[in-house]
């Protein structure tokens, strides 16, 4: 089941897109119904299927209705976060602004979702038709059903009901997903090239992308450049240029970023302390079930490599330490694992260009990325053909 996260993100080069974009004239008018608020912030889009979301500014809602008027902002996607005491099943609705007049209707649904219509502009309503389509076409009103009895069975504390609606609800996630997926390569596809078209690149692809090599990152820059100069006056043109720029600092062939951090016996451990062996580095983390679902394959290229100049070394992003120590238990891990606070967590990724985890890499006894992204067989495979 989703959750919805509503993520203050205040790392340097956001900062500096949002400063430089001078797009002007966005004015809303809106009216909110069926929840009861006196304030939405409103920031903009950076990862709309986590919920993250750069806060931008406060709107006042009087009576159940407001009114925004900014020249300070570019063409582009913006989430409203609606701060309210009543229970909703999501907390950030979306829609599309550019200069001009918007009209926001924002309403709660019969499965308690907050919905938004917006219209007015050009491409709102263009993306408002592509979300209502999206909806259709991705079964949401069959999985927000779902989902709705979910909530309320976690709220009652049922753990049967929420093991049934889970079971329930697997081939309607597959079908959806799926039909998501087909319909967003249909969109994709028509390679639209106005601000439009950079946020659904930016959303469904280059989010997407691992941008393992230099060649990769260079076929990227080809791409987003060949928008045009609207989309490139927009944050994320912009912020896509300063995440490769990133990139570049982790790909294969570029020397490892130094990361260090506290194991769980309490000693300082730092990455070039392994220095002269090869390095498999693992970015995991406690309630990541995909990372764990790794570590079989971790331990076989240990066990298997152990005396080979080869170690392990974990990354974790957990933020609770209880929580990692016991998963650490669990899986009995027996490399080292480190913990480190929130803002080294923070620069490791924006160095390693974690776009999700697991990351799991191989790096040589001379410190140099060799190969990245691995999973499943791939990782035991790799570091058999290189360690010997």
């Amino acid at each position: 089941m989703k959750r919805f996260i509503f993520s203050i993100l205040c790392s340097a080069f956001l900062f500096t897109a949002c400063m430089h974009e001078k797009i002007k004239g966005i004015v809303l008018e809106g009216e909110i119904q069926g929840v009861e608020t006196s304030e939405i912030i409103i920031g903009k889009a950076v990862h709309q299927a986590y919920d993250q979301v750069f806060p931008i500014d406060t709107i006042h809602v009087r009576e159940g209705k407001f009114t925004y008027t900014v020249d300070s902002l570019p063409s582009g996607v913006y989430g409203f976060y609606v701060v309210t005491d009543t229970p909703t099943n999501n907390a950030i609705v979306y829609a599309f602004l550019q200069q001009g007049k918007t009209k926001v209707d924002i309403s709660l649904s019969s499965h308690r979702f907050l919905t938004i219509k917006a219209s007015g502009t050009p491409l709102a309503n263009e993306y408002q038709a592509f979300s209502d389509e999206l909806y259709v076409a991705s079964e949401r009103q069959v999985i927000d059903s779902l989902d709705n009895l979910f909530y309320q069975a976690r709220i009652a504390q049922d753990d049967d009901a929420m093991d049934r609606i889970k079971s329930m609800s697997i081939p309607y996630y597959a079908k959806g997903d799926e039909s998501k997926k087909s319909f967003i390569r249909d969109i994709t596809a028509r390679q639209l090239k106005n601000p439009l078209g950079i946020y659904f690149y930016y959303n469904e692809i280059f989010l997407k992308k691992s941008h393992t090599t230099l060649d990769d990152i260079n076929r990227v820059k080809d791409e987003i450049n060949s928008f045009d100069a609207e989309a490139k006056s927009t944050f994320y043109y912009t912020l896509m240029n300063d995440r490769l720029i990133e990139a570049e600092k982790s790909v294969v062939g570029a020397i490892a970023p130094e990361i260090s951090g506290i194991d769980s016996n309490g000693h300082s451990i730092k990455l070039s302390d392994f220095r002269g062996k090869y390095v498999l580095l693992d970015f995991w983390s406690s309630g990541c079930s995909w990372c764990r679902a790794e570590t079989p394959n971790i331990r076989k290229a240990y066990e298997d490599n152990k005396n080979k100049k080869l170690v392990v070394l974990a990354a974790s992003l957990d933020m609770n330490e209880e929580d990692w120590i016991k998963a650490m238990k669990e899986d009995n891990l027996t490399w080292p694992s480190l913990l480190m606070p929130y803002e080294e967590i923070k620069a490791m990724n924006t160095m390693y260009n974690v776009q999700g985890i697991p990351l799991i890499l191989l790096i040589d006894p001379n410190g140099r990325i060799i190969e990245r992204d691995m999973r499943g067989p791939r990782i035991y495979e790799a570091v058999a053909e290189y360690v010997k």
